[in-house]
C-alpha cells in the first residue's frame, strides 16, 4: 500500500513486528527481533486461553444436538455423500460437518475437546490477521490481531461449539486474503500464479466452512480502487458488465427457481428450463476469459492494474460465491425455514430493517459491552419513518467520504475508510435483513454475524493508533503505552467475564432474560430464551418453573408449534402430579388445557409428527379413547413400521372396547418389533392372560430433545416412548 497522510511515520517503513514476521534481520540484531516476534505471538495466544478459559469444560448449548450430540451424520460412519455431495441437514457448510464428524469420534459427549478447537482456531484467526495486516503493509499489525483475539463479540463465535463453522472459516478467508494481497504484489510471474491459486483454494475451502464471506469477491474490485485508483475506461466497463451479465444469467434464472420452490410453485419442467438458461452464464464467462487472452493488455503500467485486470482476478471468487451461495439459499429456504412463516415484512421492512442493522453492527465492533444471545426485536412491520433514518446517515457518511479521498498516489484516511465500510457493509450484506435466513425466526441481529465483518473496523482502528503512537513525542509515548494497556485489559477483562456467561446455558439464558425488556412484545426473540431455559427446567424436574418459562415463550410466539407443545408438556406433567395427589377435577382441567396447546400446535405446524403424536397420548391420558385412536391411526398411515404408534393404537381400541381389533395391532407391533416389552404386555391382558391394570393410562407427552421442537424431528418412536395397555 502507498504510504498516506495518515500512515506516513508508521506505514512508509515496515515496522518491528513487521521485519519480524517476514524474518528479516537487516538494520538490526536478528535474535531480537526472533525474541520480539515470539513475544508477540505468545502474547496473543496466552490472551485467548486465558480469556476462553471459563469455556474449556463448558456445557453443549443451544442447537449443538443438532449438530453433533444428535445428528446421525456426525455420529455415524464416514460418508462423503452426506458430509459433501448430499448433507441431510439445514445447511451446506460440508467442511464444517467433516471437523464436527472428527471430533465425535475423537471426543464423543465430552464437550472439551470441541471447545478446545474452537478456541485453537480462533487465535490461529488471530494470527491470520495479523498476518493479512502485514502483508498489506499497514502499521500496527499485531495490535490488530491482539483486538481480534480478546474483543468481546468474539465470544458467542468461540463458545459456543456449533459456531465452529465460523471459528473454522476465518483462518483459511484471512489466509486467502493475505494470498490475494501477496499475488497482487509480486513482481515474479510464478510466485504471483502461487499466491493466486492458494487464495482461490484458501478461500472455496473457507467458504465450504461457512458461507456468509460470499461478497468477497466484490471486496477485491474495492480493494483494487482503493490500492491503485485504477480508470474505469471502455475496457474495463465492458469486462464488467459481461462478468455480470454471465453470473446474472447463472444466479437469477436459479434464484427465480428457489422462490419458486419456497412458495410451492415449483415443478421439473421450472428446474430444467432453469438450469438450462443457468449453464449460458459459464460459458459465457469462459468466452470472456479467451476474449482477454487474445488481447491481453501490457504487463506493466496501468494495464496490469486496470479495473478489467481485477474483474478477471476475482472471476473465479465470483464464480465459487455464485454456486455455494446458491446452495446456501435452497439450504436455508426449503430446510431450514420449510413451510415456517419468517415475520419480516416487506420490502420497506427489511430496508429499515438492514440500516438498523448496519449501525448496529458498526456500534457494537466499537462498543462491545452489555452483549447478549438474543438481542431485542425491532417493530419493523410496518417500519416506522424513524426507522429509515441510518441510510441517509450512512450515504451522507459515505459522500462526505468520497469526496475528500484524495488518489491512490496521496490517499487520505477517507480513502481508508471508504475501504473499511466497503469491507464491513459487504461482509455483513448476507446477514441484515435483506435475504430471508433462518436465525430471523428468533432476532434480527447476533454477535456470531459481526465474526467476520469486524476485522476490517479493528484493522483501521489498529493502524491508526500505531500512525498516531509513531508521531507522539517520545516523552509522551510511555503514558500512551500505559493507556492502551488499560483499554486492552478492560476488553480482555470483559471477555473474560462474559466467557463465564456462555459456560452454560443456567447462565446463559437468565442473562439474556435479564437484558430484555420486563414484559416483552409478541414476536421478541427471548421467546427463544424462555423455551431453552424451561427444557433445562424440566430435565430436572422442576416442572412449575418450566411452566412459567413456556408460558413466556408462548405468550411471545404464539405462531410456533414448538412453544404450543412445550408447553402442554407442563401442562400434561402437572396433571399427572395433581392426579397422584387426589385432586381429579385440578388433574381434568390441567389435562384439558394440555389437549388444547397440543391441539393449537398441531393447527401451527401440521407438518410435524411429533406434536400429532403428543396430542395423540394426551388424548389417550385424559381417557377420550375414540379421538385418541383417530389420531393414532392417522400417524400410522405416514409411518406404518412404527410399532410404537402402533401398540398405542391397538390400546385406544381396547379401551374402546375393541378388543379384537386391538390383539390384531399388538400382533403387527410385535411382527416389527418382536422385543417390544410394552406391545407383549399389552397382548397379554388383551388376551387374558394377565390382569388389566386400570389405573395405568398411555404414557403422557415428553418434551422433545433439547426442549426445543425440531422441524425435522425424528420419528415419534424415537421421540416418545411407547405406551403399555392400561
Amino acid at each position: 500500500m502507498c504510504s498516506s497522510d495518515l500512515f506516513d511515520s508508521a506505514g512508509s517503513t515496515p515496522t518491528q513486528e513487521n521485519h519480524a514476521f517476514a524474518g528479516d534481520a537487516d538494520g538490526g540484531d536478528r535474535a531480537e527481533r526472533l525474541r520480539n516476534f515470539l513475544f508477540q505471538i505468545a502474547t496473543i495466544v496466552l490472551a485467548g486461553l486465558w480469556i476462553y478459559s471459563p469455556a474449556y469444560h463448558g456445557d453443549w448449548l443451544w442447537d449443538d444436538d443438532q449438530a453433533i450430540t444428535a445428528n446421525p451424520v456426525t455420529r455415524g460412519p464416514w460418508s462423503f455423500e452426506k458430509l459433501w455431495v448430499a448433507p441431510p441437514g439445514a445447511d451446506y457448510f460440508p467442511l464444517t460437518g467433516t471437523v464436527f464428524w472428527m471430533e465425535w469420534h475423537a471426543f464423543g459427549m465430552n464437550p472439551t475437546g470441541y471447545h478446545v478447537v474452537n478456541i485453537v482456531l480462533h487465535i490461529l484467526g488471530a494470527l491470520a490477521f495479523w498476518r493479512l495486516l502485514h502483508v498489506m503493509k499497514l502499521p500496527g499489525a499485531w495490535l490488530g490481531g491482539m483486538l481480534f483475539a480478546i474483543h468481546p463479540a468474539c465470544i458467542e463465535s468461540v463458545a459456543w461449539v456449533s459456531e465452529l463453522k465460523n471459528t473454522l472459516s476465518q483462518p483459511l478467508f484471512l489466509l486467502a486474503c493475505a494470498s490475494f494481497v501477496q499475488f497482487d504484489d509480486d513482481t515474479d510471474a510464478a510466485e504471483a500464479r502461487k499466491h493466486y491459486l492458494l487464495a482461490v483454494l484458501l478461500y472455496l475451502f473457507a467458504m465450504f466452512a461457512k458461507t456468509s464471506i460470499v461478497t468477497f469477491p466484490i471486496v477485491i474490485l474495492a480493494y483494487g480502487w482503493w490500492k491503485y485508483g485504477f480508470a474505469v475506461d471502455g475496457r474495463g466497463i465492458r469486462a464488467l458488465s459481461l462478468a455480470g451479465a454471465s453470473l446474472a444469467l447463472a444466479v437469477v434464472p436459479q434464484m427465480f427457481w428457489l422462490v419458486m420452490l419456497r412458495k410451492g410453485m415449483s415443478s421439473t419442467p421450472l428446474y430444467v428450463g432453469c438450469t438450462a438458461v443457468a449453464v449460458l452464464g459459464p460459458l459465457s464467462s469462459l468466452a470472456l476469459v479467451r476474449s482477454w487472452l487474445k488481447t491481453p493488455p501490457d504487463e506493466v503500467g496501468g494495464g496490469a492494474k486496470s479495473l478489467e485486470r481485477y474483474v478477471l482476478y476475482s472471476l473465479p471468487f465470483f464464480w465459487i460465491s455464485a454456486v455455494l451461495g446458491i446452495a446456501t439459499c435452497y439450504f436455508q429456504w426449503s430446510r431450514a425455514i420449510g413451510q415456517e412463516a419468517i415475520p419480516v415484512g416487506g420490502i420497506a421492512s427489511r430496508i429499515a430493517t438492514a440500516g438498523m442493522a448496519t449501525l448496529f453492527y458498526l456500534w457494537t465492533t466499537v462498543w462491545p459491552f452489555n452483549l447478549l444471545t438474543i438481542y431485542p426485536r425491532w417493530e419493523v412491520d410496518p417500519p416506522k419513518l424513524w426507522q429509515f433514518l441510518p441510510w441517509p446517515i450512512i450515504i451522507a457518511a459515505c459522500w462526505w467520504l468520497f469526496q475528500h479521498r484524495g488518489t491512490a498516489e496521496r490517499p487520505t484516511w477517507q480513502r481508508h475508510m471508504i475501504f473499511v465500510l466497503a469491507f464491513f457493509v459487504l461482509m455483513l450484506l448476507p446477514i441484515i435483513g435483506i435475504i430471508t435466513i433462518s436465525y430471523m425466526r428468533i432476532t434480527w441481529v447476533a454477535d456470531h454475524f459481526l465474526y467476520a465483518p469486524m476485522v476490517s473496523v479493528l484493522g483501521i482502528g489498529a493502524a491508526g493508533v500505531a500512525a498516531w503512537y509513531a508521531r507522539t513525542k517520545p516523552q509522551e509515548q510511555p503514558l500512551a503505552l500505559a493507556a492502551g494497556a488499560v483499554i486492552l485489559a478492560v476488553l480482555g477483562y470483559s471477555s473474560f467475564r462474559y466467557a463465564h456467561v456462555w459456560a452454560n446455558e443456567e447462565a446463559l439464558w437468565p442473562h439474556t432474560i435479564a437484558g430484555h425488556p420486563s414484559l416483552c412484545n409478541v414476536g421478541c426473540g427471548c421467546w427463544q430464551a424462555h423455551n431453552r431455559l424451561g427444557a433445562k427446567k424440566f430435565a430436572r424436574g422442576d416442572v412449575d418453573s418450566a411452566h412459567y418459562h413456556f408460558q413466556n415463550s408462548t405468550r411471545l410466539r404464539p405462531d410456533l408449534g414448538e412453544t404450543h407443545n412445550n408447553l402442554g408438556t407442563t401442562l400434561s406433567a402437572r396433571a399427572q402430579m395433581l392426579a397422584q395427589r387426589g385432586d381429579q377435577g385440578a388433574a381434568k382441567r390441567e389435562m384439558d388445557a394440555a389437549i388444547e396447546q397440543f391441539a393449537e400446535a398441531c393447527r401451527v405446524t401440521p407438518h410435524v409428527p411429533a406434536i400429532q403424536v403428543n396430542l395423540a397420548n394426551a388424548l389417550a391420558a385424559a381417557g377420550r379413547f375414540d379421538e385418541a385412536g383417530n389420531r393414532y391411526k392417522s400417524l400410522i398411515a405416514m409411518e406404518p413400521k412404527n410399532p410404537a404408534l402402533i401398540n398405542n393404537y391397538g390400546v385406544a381400541l381396547y379401551k374402546q372396547g375393541k378388543k379384537d381389533e386391538a390383539i390384531v395391532q399388538f400382533r403387527k407391533a410385535l411382527e416389527i418389533a418382536p422385543n417390544l416389552k410394552d406391545a407383549r404386555e399389552s397382548l397379554a391382558v388383551a388376551l387374558g392372560e394377565k390382569p388389566d391394570p386400570s389405573a395405568n393410562q398411555p404414557a403422557a407427552a415428553a418434551p422433545p430433545p433439547g426442549g426445543q421442537l425440531q422441524l425435522n424431528a425424528p420419528p415419534p418412536s424415537a421421540t416418545l416412548g411407547p405406551a403399555p395397555l392400561p
